[in-house]
């Protein structure tokens, strides 16, 4: 297919406007929310031989602290920017993004981003995806190479945005059978993707792929540290991951503790502390007021908790650190 083809295809439809520049942070929060409550949803799915797994769905605000962090993923890390400009870095690629760009970056790929403007944000899925199938073209090592082909990037994707926008719509009026609207919207999207990714596919025969995927420890830790990261700013009970992860909490702690050396309690305690002090430097705001905002109840306990985490009180952090 030459260059002219693919484009008319990918573009199919007038160029997407974003109708998000308006949502509010506790918006995001409430679709966040009930996109971790939607068990359904994390379901692996047959999408003509493709088995995909979505791990976790959610609307990110980006804040400008975590630019320049690299970092990565063990699933497949699929973004569509829906407000500002974000700027990706992979490999030799930079990959500048605009409401309606989507961004596909496969297992284990270190990667990096930075902000253009200001308000951005992005729809992402964390997904496993696999391909059981000798054929190369249709492969794990095919899937991957086609989007390092496409250099990680689908621009415009219109019929992608939609049906985020729909989603997003769906979440906020929550009416009847909208959580069967949004599997669908969402497995319609995985089939959008593999028709850009894959234009000339042809099915092929090949035995029945089973529905069920054991869920490797690595993954169980990078899902509950998702879902910390979502959620950071509030109280997080275990019982919640208990929920959102199906497997018992006592279990969940006990792998995590094995794989990062602390329980999950300690984790979150660790990075809302870590949140805490960058938005000391970067804010000007009272020290207990931003405290109090990143899910500290109590402000003699975050005293207390900072001075064991940084040898300093967060006055003394703030002072000696600021720019």
């Amino acid at each position: 297919m030459d260059e002219i083809a693919k484009t008319k295809r990918e573009q199919n439809i007038a160029k997407w406007q974003s109708p998000f520049g308006s949502e509010t942070l506790e918006q995001f929060t409430d679709y966040n929310g009930t996109l971790n409550n939607l068990q359904p949803l994390r379901r692996s799915v047959n999408i003509s031989n493709f088995i995909i797994q979505t791990n976790y769905f959610h609307f990110f605000l980006f804040d400008k602290i975590n630019q320049f962090i690299v970092h990565d993923h063990p699933v497949y890390e699929v973004s569509l920017t829906i407000n500002g400009e974000i700027v990706y870095e992979i490999d030799k690629y930079t990959i500048p993004t605009k409401p309606g760009d989507l961004v596909i970056f496969p297992p284990q790929k270190k990667h990096s981003w930075h902000l253009k403007s200001e308000n951005c944000m992005t729809a992402s899925l964390m997904s496993f995806m696999h391909y059981d199938s000798h054929a190369f073209a249709y492969s794990n090592k095919g899937l991957i190479k086609a989007i390092v082909d496409r250099r990680y990037k689908i621009s415009n994707f219109c019929t992608y945005a939609v049906n985020i926008e729909k989603i997003a719509h769906l979440l906020q009026e929550k009416s009847a059978f909208f959580e069967d609207e949004i599997l669908l919207l969402v497995n319609m999207n995985y089939l959008n993707l593999f028709k850009i990714i894959f234009p000339d596919w042809q099915r092929q025969i090949i035995p029945d792929i089973s529905d069920h995927f054991n869920c490797p420890h690595e993954k169980l830790v990078e899902l509950t540290k998702l879902y910390i990261y979502d959620n950071l700013t509030r109280q997080i009970k275990l019982s919640e991951l208990e929920k959102y992860l199906s497997i018992s909490k006592d279990h969940l702690n006990k792998i995590f503790k094995s794989k990062e050396g602390m329980s999950i309690g300690q984790y979150i305690l660790k990075e809302r502390l870590r949140n805490t002090a960058r938005k000391l430097l970067i804010l000007n705001d009272g020290i207990e007021g931003i405290a109090l905002r990143n899910g500290f109840n109590s402000f003699s306990y975050f005293i207390k908790a900072f001075k064991k985490q940084y040898g300093v009180t967060p006055g003394e952090y703030r002072s000696h650190n600021k720019i």
